[in-house]
């Protein structure tokens, strides 16, 4: 099962603890906002906007303790957000979808060799800018010519 992430109460008992440790009182209840007192065991307030956090870092706050985390910090799926026939028919999609896009590619010859082409091209110059350099491949007005030819290379060849 996914480890959550910790909840107020634990990031602040985790808090106090490095505090105590490091022999230092810290202002701040969070790492980075300083400017809101760390609150004590011994004061039995919670944190909330009239403890100096902001109001972004009290709704993240609130929205981590909402949130299903998946090891590492990661969001994960909601289960719930769709009902079993729509999982079936979002399913059924994908599987259309994937189909439709290999059949184009099939009959669609030029894609690979655009693709591979440029790939080809991006491993033996090594730009450095490659987005500068794809723009620049794809605009060439005679790249259509070499596809082409390419395109009759291989309708002789099989």
């Amino acid at each position: 099962m996914p480890k959550a992430l910790p909840r107020r109460h634990e990031v602040e008992e985790m808090n106090a603890s490095l505090a105590r440790k490091r022999g230092v009182r810290r202002r701040g209840g969070l790492p980075g906002d300083e400017r809101s007192p760390s609150p004590s065991a011994d004061e039995g307030r919670t944190w909330g906007a009239g403890r100096g956090l902001s109001a972004r870092v009290v709704r993240r706050l609130d929205d981590l303790d909402k949130m299903a985390t998946l090891q590492g910090g990661l969001l994960g799926p909601d289960p719930g957000a769709l009902s079993p026939a729509q999982q079936e028919q979002l399913r059924n999609l994908k599987i259309q979808t994937r189909i439709a896009n290999e059949k184009y590619l099939r009959t669609h010859k030029e894609v690979e060799l655009l693709i591979s082409g440029f790939f080809r091209e991006m491993f033996l110059k090594r730009p450095d800018n490659i987005q500068e350099f794809a723009a620049d491949y794809f605009t060439d007005p005679r790249l259509p010519n070499k596809i082409h030819m390419q395109l009759i290379k291989e309708k002789k060849a099989a």
